[in-house]
């Protein structure tokens, strides 16, 4: 994606993918595209983000260890010879609370996105509800 992003004409023969010249449009706003972020539960994860990715986003689902997977990434990046710093961190979260918004943002991740249900106003108002709270804590 990201060679046909930035580039006119692309073409591409890799391993797992091969594409003669191609082009797509409209191109992305963004130069080269928007981040690609990999979030996973492979173990292999992290070896896999400093190598193809900008970033990673992990969905935090009860008993994962934020602080963990930021600490494995560092030392993949580390590894790997890539800065840590150049990573885009993303983390989704189904329900928010104050304190795992907090601890994401501690822990230096830089956006926190969470879902609204597809349901009637009833049930989709309060989760955007509580998600402007936390909002207007954090700003």
């Amino acid at each position: 994606m990201k060679e046909l992003w930035r580039n006119e004409v692309a073409e591409f023969h890799g391993e797992f993918v091969n594409f003669e010249p191609s082009c797509i449009y409209p191109k992305p706003l963004q130069d080269c595209g928007p981040p690609v972020l990999i979030g996973s539960r492979s173990g292999k994860v992290f070896a896999r983000i400093v190598r193809y990715a900008d970033g990673w986003c992990p969905l935090l689902r009860p008993g994962y260890d934020l602080a963990r997977g930021v600490k494995l990434l560092r030392e993949a990046a580390a590894q790997a010879g890539r800065r840590y710093d150049d990573l885009h961190l993303k983390v989704a979260m189904i329900s928010p609370t104050r304190e795992s918004v907090k601890e994401a943002l501690e822990l230096g991740l830089q956006e926190v996105e969470t879902f609204v249900p597809s349901a009637g106003p009833e049930k989709a108002l309060p989760v955007i509800d509580n998600f402007t709270e936390l909002d207007a804590k954090f700003r």
